[in-house]
């Protein structure tokens, strides 16, 4: 079974949100707002957890009172972090060590796109006035789909020699009802768009036939017509915007290229055995992920994997990865799929085509590894924000568990905060009173808003921009040390 290289970049398109990520920040976002032993918060550190999450009630509008809860909830995590630390090492639990590796590699292609292809994408402005101009028309057309059983060129000849959309089903039997659509340039896919919105298009022009999933695309432009703006001011705004969704469309091309270049003469083929055995071991998860295992089911399944993991799985640049390997990698690198859910029929296609994903992002990781990415500040100190999260989650487990608590953290917090939490934050911070300063003056002059968001990065498979919010106090009690 091989998969060649050209086949593997479609797996791993990564849609980059590069102005939600720190790579370029204003003044203001870079001052501190906190410092809490060797450990410091900055204004987007602030912005980013209240503004990337949905808050819970006790804090989620926008005055001095919210933002006073939110500063305490961030400074709670990282002492209730120190406290984790103080007793165990969670890069020894394999379960966060795997998490926190995969986050970091993730992060690391990220700097890697982003320096080595946005960063170095220019927009013409006379492709910003073109598609400008493209922006305010709206174009009529009439579509037809394909069934992959044909041959979308005969087809295609039909209609070139007059036969009209309502006939094409009588003639070929499977092909689609004529469906009737405006459509503006930005609201479809990049493929149509560029053709639909090319300038040699004309009233009448048949497109050429678009590969889609399970068959073809015949589209028919029928006319257009055109919006007029008069203010300037949103003539302005619209053409940043377009100069946006340029640059997002040159990142995903470009990217592609990239991935292409760097999987350039490789090629994965897979063992024939190893990959019953991993089937096996593997299939009830991905095709029924909420299936409970019995015991026994759970314990032959482990031991059919310890006792494999040595079997050969895949060999790629003559290297091969058996078993153990690919199960590591996975638990870095969680396989990603698109919205099809996993059956018995596409079971193969999928898990092959998602390894595909994973090990273009692989050969990413090395890139950027070689890169002296690894060492990228940021790198290291969003990865770092991520085990703080996991080691304040762990604490606050392990002390809820102690006091008996009965309740859901996600639910019940208000009782987990008046009965066990605040107390020992209050305790903690007179314990680390001296290693705690804040500056009062920017928490004043930060805005935030009371609506509800929780931004997600398109591709990936880590998703969230930034650590889930801490439900840890709701006290607003602002007592500390100021910075000089």
């Amino acid at each position: 079974m091989r998969l060649r290289p050209n086949y593997l970049i479609i797996f791993a398109i990564f849609y980059f949100s590069f102005n939600l990520l720190t790579f370029s920040q204003t003044n203001f976002k870079d001052q501190i707002l906190a410092v809490v032993a060797s450990d410091t918060i900055f204004v987007k550190d602030f912005l980013y957890r209240c503004e990337y999450n949905v808050r819970p009630p006790y804090c989620s509008d926008k005055t001095i009172i919210d933002k006073k809860i939110i500063l305490n909830s961030l400074i709670a995590e990282l002492l209730f972090a120190f406290e984790w630390k103080s007793k165990y090492d969670i890069q020894k639990d394999q379960f966060y060590s795997y998490k926190l590796q995969g986050i970091k590699e993730q992060l690391m292609r990220e700097k890697l796109i982003n320096d080595e292809i946005y960063m170095k994408i220019e927009i013409d402005k006379n492709e910003i006035e073109q598609e400008y101009i493209n922006s305010k028309k709206i174009v009529h057309t009439e579509a037809v789909f394909i069934p992959e059983s044909y041959d979308p060129k005969i087809i295609y000849d039909s209609t070139l020699n007059g036969m009209n959309f309502d006939e094409l089903k009588i003639k070929f039997p499977g092909v689609s009802e004529k469906i009737s659509k405006d459509v503006k340039w930005g609201n479809i896919d990049d493929v149509a768009q560029n053709e639909i919105f090319n300038q040699n298009v004309k009233k009448g022009s048949i497109i050429k036939p678009i590969k889609t999933e399970g068959g073809y695309r015949l589209i028919k432009v029928t006319g257009w017509s055109e919006d007029i703006e008069l203010s300037p001011q949103n003539v302005n705004q619209q053409k940043e915007t377009i100069k946006d969704k340029l640059k997002d469309f040159y990142l995903q091309k470009n990217y592609r290229q990239y991935a292409k270049n760097i999987m350039k003469g490789k090629r994965i083929d897979f063992n024939k055995e190893g990959w019953e055995i991993f089937s096996k071991i593997f299939k009830h998860i991905y095709i029924d992920d909420s299936l409970k295992l019995s015991n026994n089911e759970a314990k032959e399944y482990s031991e059919l994997l310890n006792e494999n993991t040595e079997k050969p799985f895949l060999k790629i640049d003559d290297e091969i990865w058996n078993i153990g390997r690919i199960v590591s990698e996975i638990k870095k690198h969680p396989l990603e799929f698109n919205d099809e859910k996993i059956n018995e029929d596409n079971f193969r296609n999928k898990i092959q085509s998602g390894i595909a994903g994973l090990i273009t992002d692989y050969f990413l990781t090395k890139t950027a590894t070689q890169k002296g990415f690894d060492k990228s500040n940021i790198v290291i100190r969003e990865t770092k924000k991520w085990q703080t999260y996991f080691e304040f989650t762990n604490e606050r487990g392990s002390i809820l568990k102690e006091k008996k608590f009965s309740g859901e953290i996600t639910i019940d917090f208000m009782k987990a905060f008046n009965e066990i939490l605040n107390p020992i934050f209050d305790s903690l911070k007179i314990k680390y009173d001296n290693q705690i300063k804040i500056n009062n003056e920017v928490l004043e002059k930060l805005n935030i808003t009371n609506i509800p968001m929780s931004a997600h990065k398109n591709k990936g498979p880590y998703k969230s921009i930034t650590s889930p919010f801490p439900l840890i106090t709701n006290s607003h009690k602002i007592n500390y040390k100021p910075i000089n």
